[in-house]
């Protein structure tokens, strides 16, 4: 066991742990085709229609990444493309850090380094409470990790390697991921940050078989 799926088992309940491995199955399997469904019916609405387009909703470098979210769960050969998956896992938890500072910016910058310097300042000031701080923190050491693969796409599959995240590893990420940003979206939310769309709650639906089937539309239940 890794310390990853560690991590998971310390920090997720058991529906989310065995959410993160159906998840898996799923992500992994190129023939399901709507794992982006999946992960879209998981994630907080993140965008809006202004007549014939969608544009990202305000605060940007919170809701951006879960575009970005969205759109890499949707690709088919997802197992070659994990570490792009959790870069945006992380900046979407670097973007409610960044909201909790004194000077928030306005769009998501192009940084992606470690975000442990800002938990730490926002520990010290008294926004983020101890343990939350260190599930963040722990977070940050675990998929913050330079040495892995950015991604496996144009390589031989041989690069497929201990050093490149596992669909599991990044199953378990989102799921921790999300654990992590609704207790940061509740303190945004006490500071008056104003967030168009929260979290969902837990849905048992999420398990449902119809994600693998091959016609979503005269599957998917009501």
């Amino acid at each position: 066991m890794n310390a990853i799926e560690v991590f998971g088992r310390e920090y997720l309940n058991g529906k989310e742990f065995e959410l993160a491995k159906y998840l898996s199955r799923i992500l992994k399997n190129p023939n399901c085709i709507f794992s982006g469904v999946l992960i879209s019916e998981i994630l907080p609405t993140y965008s809006e229609k202004r007549g014939k387009s969608s544009y990202t909703l305000d605060p940007d470098p919170i809701y951006r990444p879960l575009y970005y979210l969205h759109m890499y769960s949707d690709m088919k050969h997802f197992k070659e493309n994990t570490r792009i998956f959790l870069i945006n896992a992380s900046a979407h938890l670097e973007g409610c850090l960044l909201w909790l500072t004194k000077n928030p910016p306005k769009f998501r910058g192009t940084s992606k380094k470690p975000f442990g310097n800002l938990v730490y300042e926002l520990f010290k000031e008294g926004i983020l409470s101890d343990e939350l701080a260190k599930q963040l923190l722990r977070f940050n050491s675990l998929f913050n990790v330079p040495a892995k693969h950015r991604t496996a796409f144009f390589q031989p599959h041989s690069r497929l390697d201990k050093r490149t995240f596992s669909c599991f590893d990044a199953s378990l990420a989102f799921l921790i991921m999300r654990k992590l940003s609704i207790e940061l979206f509740k303190i945004l939310t006490s500071k008056n940050v104003s967030l168009p769309h929260g979290w969902k709650e837990f849905d048992d639906n999420w398990f449902s078989p119809i994600w693998c089937s091959k016609n979503l539309k005269t599957t998917r239940t009501k």
